[in-house]
């Protein structure tokens, strides 16, 4: 049925009375198949013939209609709709409508029809109270968007259940245009916060997005100084995640501070430090002048900390920087080892290796779910391909 022979299905089931209920190890139909496949002709003869439900749920709870609409066959999806009486409410096992799935993957005829429909409602939500004006956004689906906002009337403000507007999941994602588009829109804040406290600018420095984070400021005012809930700039942020670029970019900016602490009085290099961004390390010291034996609130100094996290490159740089770095245990935590050179590796490599955390349970939950919103957003397009259920 995948390949949509439709002369093989039909000597099959009226021949061979093969079963056109049969499921496969996905719990999905023929009919399923068909409607995945786009072959109309297909779907019009198993659904005719009273041979299947075109309510009967496959994979994720997901019918016909919901496959149709994941692979933008408006055909099918019509035909389904108007003939057959599928619902346009119904929703999968992620609460996803098939107006959400349309929004999600960037299918603009089909979310017109969708939006058209008198039973549809545009701002009916999904997973993570998303609607499908979020779900264009977060996909960067410009064209989508647009027609949500200027025919449908869907709110730019709305928030999803993490609290982040559209135009911060924009500004996640790193779609540029988007951004511009809704920070044109003068219903749109763009310092209005999301989840932890952060807004577009901070999201955009998590990500790595310098084009964005350029235009939030130098376009829209967004203040390079603002911080989050765990009293962090857009800088710290950047220089955590290791973007040196954007880095630099903020440190040029004559009202960024790079000495300016956040969450337990770490400077951006503690935070490099602990990350093991040896670039990012470097330009701080190097063309920032931000100071190595600078400590946070723990007494820490760059060197412990890099030390605390096995980071053997920056443990070699920070030791041989002038002045000279050594570490001082009489008020640190971590235990007492002066070294220098080459038996860095040996005095602190093996015996020391992850001796702290300097993270409560919230904050490394934080940071860990920063880490895997990155590995989502690099994976993002093998999911549609696979068509798996999306993050």
């Amino acid at each position: 049925m995948y390949k949509g022979h439709l002369n093989v299905a039909k000597y099959l089931i009226e021949h061979c009375h093969s079963d056109p209920l049969s499921t496969d190890e996905h719990n999905n139909t023929p009919l399923l198949l068909a409607a995945i496949s786009g072959n109309l002709e297909l779907v019009k003869y198993l659904t005719d013939n009273h041979y299947c439900d075109v309510n009967m749920r496959g994979r994720y709870g997901r019918t016909p209609l919901h496959e149709a609409c994941i692979e933008g066959h408006l055909n099918v999806a019509k035909y389904l709709i108007e003939h057959c009486h599928s619902d346009p409410l119904s929703t999968d096992e992620d609460n996803n409508t098939p107006l959400l799935l349309a929004a999600h993957f960037g299918y603009l005829e089909l979310v017109k029809y969708l939006a058209d429909n008198p039973r549809c409602d545009v701002n009916m939500r999904g997973r993570y109270g998303r609607t499908p004006l979020h779900e264009a956004c977060i996909e960067g689906h410009l064209n989508v968007a647009k027609y949500l906002i200027e025919h449908c009337h869907s709110d730019p403000l709305s928030t999803d259940e993490h609290n982040n507007t559209p135009l911060l999941l924009a500004a996640i994602s790193g779609y540029l245009e988007l951004v511009k588009y809704l920070a044109d829109n003068p219903r749109c804040d763009v310092n209005m916060r999301g989840r932890y406290g952060r807004t577009p600018l901070h999201e955009a420095c998590i990500e790595g997005h310098l084009n964005v984070a350029k235009y939030l400021i130098e376009h829209c005012h967004s203040d390079p100084l603002s911080t989050d809930e765990d009293n962090d700039t857009p800088l710290l942020l950047a220089a955590i995640s290791g973007y040196l670029e954007l880095v630099k970019y903020l440190a040029d900016n004559p009202r960024c501070d790079v000495n300016m602490r956040g969450r337990y009085g770490r400077t951006p290099l503690h935070e490099a430090c602990i990350e093991g961004h040896l670039n990012v390390a470097k330009y701080l010291i190097e063309h920032c002048h931000s100071d190595p034996l600078s400590t946070d609130e723990q007494n820490n100094t760059p060197l412990q900390l890099a030390s605390a996290y096995n980071h053997l490159d920056l443990m070699h740089y920070l030791s041989n920087s002038e002045p000279k770095v050594t570490v001082n245990l009489s008020t640190s935590p971590i235990p007492e080892v002066v070294s220098t050179g080459s038996n860095i590796e040996e005095s602190y490599g093996k015996k020391y290796k992850n001796v702290i955390n300097r993270y409560t349970p919230d904050q490394l939950f934080r940071r860990t779910i920063d880490r895997t919103r990155k590995l989502k957003s690099g994976i993002r397009y093998g999911i549609k391909l696979l068509k798996l259920k999306i993050f």
